[in-house]
């Protein structure tokens, strides 16, 4: 029988955590709600980043299919262009479930601002400048804003004071349960997706520091957390039995050992030169063959596509093989240790109609090694952020199903959505369902 669905989706938790607080008896409702279904460890896209992940649960494709590469993409005049819901190429499931007749609310997913115009609730992800404008239909804004609900945490004042970040992210928190349990209990939606970004944001600036026991953040670490196991069991106790509960995080979390800058990486490798560094990209030399975006994402200047772009087309597979050697070449200056774990050209990776948008390798890092893009200063750094996202190790339950054959991928758990609803798996999906 077709079910309603909720998904709760703290952004950001690896799996191996999870693990580890119901081991140590700190997730009591997460342990208890094992027992009602499949507990596994899933894999996600590549680039690792939210907006890549989310987009890809959003869809049911790849990057090559929905078109979001990273939070930052080159314009052809190598300006930096912010990707926004209007750039996903391929319908979301709150679209695709209206064509069923089916009702979707959608809470702070990355990538859906401005907000789609599906039959539903919209609230838009932390890209949105305010809440005003970030909210359809619009007279939900008046109940979002009694529960002082905001986007996102500022994760600049963070970077400057551990202290205010530690103030507000239960308050954000908070004021985000109170909205999750409100549309929960309102009961007017066939799907409901509920994103949480406090999880990824206390990884950010603490997991590493957890790991290291450090007595300034483990005690707030863990009492955090102890908020999130919580909100699942307000969940699971408010839902009822007509609902299928997935929790599912979008990536896994490591500690950082440095960021490490790959344009100053380029420059090093005589592959990039920026003269004009007061216009950033658009102020590189004649002579640049590569640049870079977060993360780990290179883009080979073909004179066909960048307005500044100088290699040509018979010169393009030289330097893409050149570039490739020297990336699985690469060194911690300091330890010797490899930095990249595996490297990518396009079409290993990526399929679809969008690969002429597409980075043209991409690389998947060692744990530990942060790829960044600053066009200047030193090739390894050390910031506040003590936590980086993994490819491998994202969490993911499905309540009423056995764990399957196979290793799931993030792409899958849309079309298991689907088949949960009763509700046939279009045709371009890239995954395919868990029930099957």
């Amino acid at each position: 029988m077709a079910k309603r669905v909720l998904m709760l989706g703290p952004d950001g938790v690896p799996k191996t955590l999870f693990d580890r607080l119901m081991k140590e008896g700190r997730a009591p409702n997460l342990k208890k709600l094992m027992e009602k279904g499949a507990w596994m460890q899933m894999d996600t896209v590549i680039p690792t980043v939210s907006g890549v992940a989310w987009t890809a649960m959003q869809t049911g494709c790849g990057p090559g299919k929905h078109g979001i590469y990273g939070f930052a993409e080159f314009d052809p005049d190598l300006s930096l262009h912010i990707p926004n819901s209007r750039d996903i190429k391929v319908p979301v499931l709150g679209e695709i479930l209206e064509k069923h007749g089916k009702r979707t609310i959608s809470l702070g997913v990355p990538i859906s601002y401005p907000p789609q115009r599906y039959d539903g609730v919209v609230v838009s992800d932390f890209l949105a400048p305010s809440l005003d404008g970030a909210v359809h239909p619009e007279k939900e804004l008046k109940r979002l804003s009694e529960f002082n609900y905001v986007m996102d945490t500022d994760p600049i004042r963070a970077r400057e004071s551990l202290d205010y970040f530690k103030e507000e992210l239960p308050l954000v928190f908070e004021a985000r349960r109170k909205a999750i349990m409100y549309y929960l209990e309102r009961n007017d939606w066939d799907l409901l997706l509920a994103h949480v970004m406090e999880t990824d944001r206390i990884n950010h600036f603490m997991l590493g520091r957890f790991f290291d026991d450090d007595p300034e953040v483990v005690e707030y670490f863990l009492d955090f957390y102890r908020k999130v196991d919580d909100l699942i069991g307000e969940v699971v106790e408010k839902k009822g039995d007509d609902v299928v509960l997935i929790v599912m995080s979008d990536h896994g979390f490591c500690p950082i050992k440095h960021d490490v800058q790959m344009n100053v990486w380029l420059q090093q490798e005589n592959l990039q030169r920026i003269d004009d560094l007061g216009k950033m990209f658009a102020g590189i030399s004649k002579d640049t063959k590569v640049l870079s975006l977060v993360p780990g994402r290179f883009y080979v200047l073909d004179e066909n596509r960048y307005h500044q772009g100088n290699v040509r087309a018979d010169e393009k597979e030289d330097i893409i093989k050149d570039l490739i050697d020297r990336l699985k070449n690469m060194k911690d200056p300091e330890s010797g240790d490899p930095i990249i774990r595996r490297v990518f050209r396009k079409e290993e990776i990526f399929t679809g109609a969008d690969l002429d948008t597409s980075p043209d390798v991409v690389v998947d890092p060692h744990d530990g090694y942060d790829l960044k893009a600053a066009p200047i200063g030193q090739l390894m750094v050390n910031t506040p952020i003590n936590g980086m996202h993994t490819q491998y190790d994202s969490s993911l339950f499905i309540e009423g199903m056995k764990a399957p054959d196979r290793k799931p991928m993030i792409y899958d758990v849309t079309a298991t959505i689907l088949d949960i609803m009763g509700i046939d798996i279009p045709s371009h999906f890239d995954g395919s369902s868990l029930l099957s």
